[in-house]
């Protein structure tokens, strides 16, 4: 018997004592569960790809794209399934929850052994949403059989289809990302289309043409399912390893981001999505120029504040300075704060500027309430020594929120400095942070002659984006004065330092730059000689033929950032 075949489907049905209702509403129920699975799916392969590969938009819009033409291929070709329909629906239902569960896994796994890791990403997009696709036309068939009316049935089932992506979207985002890591979630939802193919085949046995080969099968994709589940810790630590050349001693995926921290004897190297941050042998030199020149021509600084640098080791240099009253550490990560004051290399790096018991530094955050309230808790620890004599204190807060928002809702006293470390603008939500509007509303929470000092990347490598940054700053109101070193783990590195244009000094933010004589504070490798070589460019180097500035509406500095190092 076809299920082609409405009176027969129905005349059994009853005959087994199954209401027509209860059956549209399991239909209906496997639906709704299709289009959250669905939806999460995509969520997990964008964010993998973005994790791996790089800007979100990217990786969001292409992935969903394809998606959705497979979808709609896959559509088309249903029509071909003639016969067997309930059959038909659980062999994809099967398959799906065996690909989708996979997926994560298996994508992650041919990172570090292919070339080809692009063509394995887009395939497996490719076949969940060709599932996806035979899913929906193959149900509204069969619920056909059990609604009043065409309109009835399409309202049924493309309703839950809708309704249940909203509800996948809402647990992807408060539950699923927060609980389980991106390979945990493949296999969660892998297992949930299988509960579905199951309880089916138990509901529609009678009706099917090949009951126990469908129940088999579902045995084997769950044992598939549940072992690489067991092996996938192993698996994916193994995969992860061919990726860094030192010996991985810890991984996590956060809210955010992957963290890769590896170490060689007294090499420690950290990672944030597979992009080197800093290697112990020589993250001095960059945070030491990153620091000391600000607060050494700012002159007796008592307010910083630190935009990323959530490793701790900005912090580090700046509380050598014996004046500093005051440091705010902005970071978006609680992750990130977590391991600076309690992963034991890293804290021994950062000297425990995040974790001294004394310390006591609160993460705080942004709460709902009455409105938005600043949680602040704050404590004092003293800096060490200065120059052989005992430094004064300072009190340190850590606040985890994203640094726009941070200043949009700030109310107090203004800083003298403003140290920002952010990744390179590699992503948009990156580029919002190099962006005109928020130098701008920084500049709101600058005291008058306060300094800012900008990691820009590769003035080499990446110059276009590196220029791009200090036209953004002078758009924005900035009197800015570029400046670079050389740092072996990543070459040629650039800085801007800025102030606010037109407060009247005494003297251009450039001849501020060369008055400096000396380094307050004891460093291990800036001096003032060294300092008036990094203000120096080799001949081009600060020419382009660009005028284009970052904003909101046009993060450009993606793309300059992205095409500079591939063409490098």
């Amino acid at each position: 018997m076809g299920l082609d075949d409405p009176p027969a489907v129905v005349a059994k049905t009853r005959a087994l004592s199954r209401p027509p209702s209860l059956t549209r509403w399991l239909l209906i129920g496997s639906m709704f569960t299709m289009g959250a699975c669905g939806l999460v799916y995509e969520y997990v392969l964008s964010t993998l790809a973005t994790y791996l590969l790089g800007s979100s938009i990217d990786q969001f819009s292409m992935i969903i794209g394809l998606m959705m033409f497979m979808m709609g291929a896959a559509a088309g070709l249903q029509s071909w399934v003639k016969r067997d329909l309930l059959d038909a629906f659980l062999w994809v239902e099967i398959g799906l929850g065996l690909i989708g569960g996979l997926s994560a896994l298996l994508v992650y796994l041919s990172f570090g052994v292919t070339e080809h890791f692009r063509l394995v990403l887009y395939a497996f997009v490719s076949l969940v949403g060709f599932a996806i696709g035979l899913e929906i036309p193959l149900l509204v068939r069969i619920n056909r059989h059990y609604a009043a009316s065409l309109r009835t049935n399409l309202s049924q089932i493309l309703s839950m289809d809708y309704v249940g992506a909203l509800i996948g979207a809402l647990v992807w985002t408060y539950f699923l990302r927060r609980t389980f890591g991106i390979v945990q979630v493949g296999f969660v939802l892998g297992l949930l289309n299988l509960a579905i193919a199951l309880l089916a085949l138990v509901y529609f046995w009678p009706l099917l043409r090949r009951p126990r080969r469908l129940g088999a099968t579902v045995a084997v994709a769950a044992a598939t399912l549940g072992f690489a589940a067991l092996r996938a810790p192993d698996w994916t630590a193994a995969a992860e390893q061919r990726l860094f050349r030192d010996p991985v001693i810890y991984s996590a995926t956060s809210d955010y981001q992957q963290i890769t921290i590896t170490e060689r004897g007294d090499r420690l190297r950290f990672y944030i999505n597979g992009h080197l941050q800093f290697s112990s042998r020589d993250e001095h030199i960059y945070h030491e120029l990153l620091v000391h020149p600000a607060l050494t021509m700012r002159g007796a600084p008592r307010r910083v504040l630190v935009l990323g640098g959530g490793d701790g080791l900005a912090v580090r240099e700046i509380l050598r300075h014996p004046t500093v009253r005051r440091v705010d550490l902005v970071d978006l990560d609680p992750r990130m704060i977590e391991l600076a004051r309690s992963q034991s290399s890293l804290v021994a790096l950062n000297r425990g500027s995040l974790s001294d018991a004394r310390v006591h530094a609160s993460v705080a955050a942004f709460v709902s309430g009455q409105g938005e309230t600043l949680v602040r808790q704050e404590s004092e620890r003293p800096v060490g020594r200065v120059r052989g004599e005992e430094g004064t204190l300072a009190s340190v807060q850590v606040v985890t929120v994203d640094a726009g928002r941070f200043l949009d809702e700030l109310d107090g006293d203004p800083y003298d400095v403003v140290i920002i470390d952010f990744p390179d603008p590699s992503t948009v939500e990156l580029a919002k942070l190099y962006s005109r509007e928020f130098y701008r509303t920084l500049m709101r929470h600058l005291a008058r002659g306060g300094l800012v000092a900008i990691q820009s990347g590769s003035p080499f490598n990446a110059r276009e984006a590196y220029l791009c940054v200090g036209r953004t700053l002078r758009a924005a109101g900035y009197e800015a004065v570029p400046y670079h070193d050389h740092v072996p783990s990543f070459g040629e590195w650039g800085f801007w330092i800025a102030r606010k244009d037109g407060d009247g000094y005494d003297a251009p933010l450039a001849t501020a730059c060369d008055r400096i004589t000396e380094i307050p504070v004891e460093t291990r490798y800036l001096t003032a000689p060294v300092w008036k070589a990094a203000t120096v460019f080799g001949q081009g180097w600060l020419e382009s033929k660009q005028e284009t500035i970052n904003s909101l509406l046009d993060p450009i500095l993606t793309d300059l950032h992205r095409q500079g190092w591939e063409e490098e």
